[in-house]
């Protein structure tokens, strides 16, 4: 899990960066470029990621960090492109209705874990705070940042975790883990 986190979130304020040049939208800066390079070197200390890994799995993970990157990017040309009659709010919503309706049949499959009282209330934490909170926050970010800036910020998204883990779940960190939170922030 910690290296598919570090693979997708490395690749993703790369490619926004990238992505936003290259359609255009400005060049990425040196001050970006250190700063996504210090979260992603966070990023791995905090995972305590090496080894050996399955290419194909290595790539499917690398491709979800582009697929993001491209939304982040997007977005923030939609929202631009609109001049305020647009919000991120408003593209994410569109965008999550849309990626819904064509998962929800694939999701009716094995939904019998929903109904149980744990479920309900995982889901609904996953649905509101999760996702909703979250997103709405993001779509805050893509309004009025540069679509590289919130990808590069959304690789805090470990450090986050992290703490979460600790204060709420008492798990344990290394040295090396806060390190890499020390480092990704």
């Amino acid at each position: 899990v910690g290296a598919g986190t570090l693979i997708a979130q490395a690749v993703a304020p790369v490619a926004a960066g990238l992505l936003t040049w290259a359609v255009g939208k400005g060049r990425p800066t040196l001050v970006w470029l250190a700063c996504t390079v210090t979260a992603i070197a966070g990023m791995a200390l905090i995972t305590g990621t090496g080894g050996a890994y399955d290419t194909t799995s290595v790539l499917l993970v690398g491709s979800s960090g582009a697929l993001y990157s491209l939304n982040v990017v997007a977005g923030a040309h939609i929202v631009m492109s609109q001049r305020g009659a647009v919000s991120g709010i408003d593209v994410l919503t569109a965008a999550f209705g849309i990626g819904a309706a064509i998962s929800l049949p694939l999701a009716a499959q094995g939904l019998q874990w929903v109904i149980t009282p744990a479920g309900l209330a995982t889901v609904a934490w996953m649905g509101v705070m999760a996702t909703a909170v979250g997103y709405l926050l993001f779509g805050y970010g893509i309004t009025h940042l540069p679509a590289p800036t919130v990808s590069t910020l959304a690789v805090s998204e470990p450090v986050w975790a992290t703490l979460i883990g600790v204060t709420l779940l008492g798990e344990v960190v290394t040295p090396r883990g806060w390190a890499g939170c020390a480092r990704s922030r």
